[in-house]
């Protein structure tokens, strides 16, 4: 309803150029690369949401005799200063050794830096493109083990970690689940488990064919991240 909204608002004052940041989580996780026409098939309420508010937006730009022009950006995950999510829980979590491999080191996450991220919706502002949607990650697939790697390469922490099969870290995290029902507080949680597992791997192609330029790769974003939180841990 919030989309819905926007849309009266924006029609009532002019508004003729819309870019709406969604989600890859429109796409089902799991090994498949998906691209912009993929079948959407989103297993998140936070997907869900995204997807219908691009739904909303599709109608606010066709059914209308002016021009109207939609953007619609889907980022992996947006890593940099004051994210306080998954990239940070994860340094957190390698600096005390408290991090596992689940099943694997292969599992693709699509990732994108913040900056970069603010850099293409600069760029989509006012291209003269038809595309309307966007993925946006970096352009070769990311592992969980590049991401890892890179991490304890910029900031100097252990490479030792070890891997868990994944059908006992998921019983051990509804045994948490458990425990978190019967009083005993944690952070455990069997869909944490699942996300470590599973893939959530898009092509960003058509944002690099049109001749967007990252200006960061994942190494350079995160020595980055730490210079704009220095003399802090990254937040």
């Amino acid at each position: 309803m919030g989309t819905v909204n926007v849309c009266d608002w924006i029609s009532r004052i002019g508004v003729k150029n819309m870019i709406f940041t969604s989600t890859m989580m429109v796409f089902r996780a799991g090994e498949t690369r998906n691209h912009e026409e993929s079948l959407t098939a989103p297993d998140t309420g936070y997907g869900m949401s995204k997807l219908l508010a691009e739904w909303v937006l599709k109608e606010w730009q066709s059914c209308a005799s002016d021009d109207r022009r939609l953007r619609i950006v889907r980022p992996g995950v947006v890593f940099g200063q004051w994210e306080n999510g998954n990239y940070t829980r994860l340094y957190y979590a390698l600096k005390k050794r408290r991090f596992a491999y689940i099943g694997r080191k292969t599992t693709v996450k699509g990732s994108i830096y913040v900056k970069d991220v603010v850099k293409f919706l600069k760029f989509v502002t006012n291209d003269t493109y038809s595309r309307c949607i966007y993925n946006l990650v970096f352009p070769q697939p990311t592992t969980i083990k590049d991401i890892c790697n890179t991490l304890c390469e910029v900031f100097g922490l252990s490479h030792r970690i070890p891997v868990i099969p994944y059908r006992i870290a998921l019983g051990m995290a509804y045994g948490f689940e458990i425990l978190a029902a019967l009083g005993i507080k944690n952070s455990i949680h069997h869909r944490r488990i699942q996300k470590l597992f599973h893939s959530t791997d898009i092509s960003a192609d058509p944002a690099y064919q049109n001749g967007f330029e990252l200006s960061y790769s994942l190494q350079k974003a995160l020595e980055d991240w730490r210079k704009d939180c220095l003399p802090k841990d990254i937040y």
